[in-house]
C-alpha cells in the first residue's frame, strides 16, 4: 500500500527522499553503473573521501549518468536523448510509476496489477522515460503520446534497438492543441491510468529566468552554453498559461473520457497548484482524487491523481481487468 510519509524521532512527519521500492533510493552505486555503462566513467569524479560522484552542472554528466541508470537498473541497452532534449533524473521518474502503482494496488486488495495493466504517458518526450520504467518494473503496456516528430522518431529508434514493439509501448503522434486526449484514447478503449508531465513553464522568458536561479544555485556566476543542465526543447519546458492551465484543461477534457480511464494523473510543480486544481477537480465532478507528495533529494514535488469512479467500481473495474 501506499507509504510515502514517515515519522521522525521528534514526531514530525516528513517525506522520504524516494519511495520505498525505488531502485536509486539508497544512491548510486559507480561501480556497478561504470561496469554496464563504461561510457559514463569520464564524467566520474572522486572525492578526496573516496565516495564518488559527478559534475551535477554539466549537461554531459548528466547525460551519462541517467543513461547509466537506464542500462543498469531497467534492462534497456541502448539509449540516449538528443543534445537539445530535456533529460529525466531517471530516480524520480521511478518514483512517479511506483506511487502510481500503489495507487493502482488501493483496489486490488495491495497487490499490485502487472502485466494487463494499460497506460497512457501524455506528452511523453524523446526519452520514453515513463514507458520503459513502467515497462521493466511491471510488464505494463503503453500508449505513449507525443507532439514533436522528432522526438517520435527518436523514441521508435530506442524501441527498435530494445525489442520494443507496440505491444508494449506504441507511440501515437498527438496533433491537437489543448486536447491532450483525442486522438489517443480512441472510443471503445479503456486504460488503467493516465500520466503526465506537464511544461513548468508559462513563457520563454520565465523559462530561462528560472534556469539562471538555476545555475546561481549552483555557484556559476552565468549560464553558459549548453544553457541548461538538464537542457530541454521549449514544448518541455513552457506552454501559454503554464503547468495550471495546462493541467486544468487536462481535467476538464477527461470527463469525455470518465468511463474510460481508472485513475488520470499529472504531475505538478508548483504547490501554489494544487488549490485551484482542486477546485477544478471538484467542478468536474470526480468521484475522487490524491495529492500524492513526493521528494527526490531536497527538491519536493507531487502529482494529482483523480478517477470519476467510486470505490466500489474501482474495485469491480480491478476484478473484471485484472484477474
Amino acid at each position: 500500500m501506499m507509504q510515502n510519509k514517515k515519522k521522525s524521532k521528534n514526531g514530525v512527519v516528513e517525506l522520504p527522499p524516494h519511495h520505498p521500492s525505488n531502485p536509486h533510493k539508497d544512491g548510486y552505486d559507480f561501480d556497478l553503473l561504470e561496469e554496464k555503462d563504461p561510457s559514463l566513467s569520464k564524467y566520474v569524479i572522486t572525492k578526496q573521501n573516496g565516495l564518488k560522484t559527478i559534475n551535477f552542472s554539466d549537461d554531459l554528466s548528466v547525460r551519462a549518468l541517467n543513461s547509466a541508470l537506464i542500462k543498469a537498473h531497467y534492462e534497456i541497452s541502448d539509449w540516449n536523448i538528443p543534445r537539445n532534449n530535456l533529460v529525466p533524473p531517471v530516480p524520480g521518474r521511478a518514483d512517479y510509476v511506483l506511487y502510481l502503482a500503489d495507487l493502482l494496488s488501493e483496489c486490488n486488495e495491495g497487490v499490485i496489477p502487472t502485466d494487463k495493466v494499460k497506460g497512457v504517458d501524455i506528452g511523453t518526450g524523446a526519452s520514453l522515460i515513463y514507458p520503459i520504467i513502467g515497462r521493466k518494473l511491471f510488464q505494463w503496456s503503453f500508449v505513449a503520446s507525443e507532439q514533436s516528430q522528432a522526438s517520435i522518431q527518436h523514441g521508435l529508434s530506442i524501441l527498435k534497438a530494445n525489442d520494443l514493439g507496440p505491444s508494449a509501448i506504441k507511440l501515437v503522434h498527438q496533433k491537437a492543441i489543448k486536447q491532450y486526449f483525442k486522438g489517443v484514447i480512441r472510443e471503445g478503449e479503456c486504460y488503467d491510468f493516465t500520466m503526465c508531465n506537464p511544461p513548468f513553464y508559462s513563457s520563454e522568458a520565465e523559462a530561462e529566468k528560472a534556469n539562471i536561479q538555476k545555475w546561481q544555485k549552483l555557484h556559476r556566476d552565468k549560464p553558459v552554453l549548453p544553457k541548461r543542465n538538464f537542457s530541454g526543447q521549449d514544448a518541455e519546458l513552457w506552454v501559454p498559461g503554464g503547468e495550471l492551465l495546462f493541467v486544468k484543461f487536462m481535467i476538464k477534457e477527461s470527463l469525455n473520457h470518465k468511463d474510460q480511464v481508472l485513475w488520470f494523473s499529472a504531475l505538478v510543480s508548483q504547490k501554489d497548484h494544487i488549490f485551484d486544481l482542486k477546485k477544478q477537480l471538484k467542478k468536474v465532478g470526480v468521484a475522487d482524487f490524491r495529492e500524492i507528495k513526493m521528494m527526490q533529494g531536497q527538491k519536493r514535488t507531487r502529482f494529482l491523481a483523480w478517477t470519476f469512479q467510486d470505490e466500489q467500481a474501482r474495485k469491480d473495474w480491478a476484478a473484471k481487468n485484472w484477474k
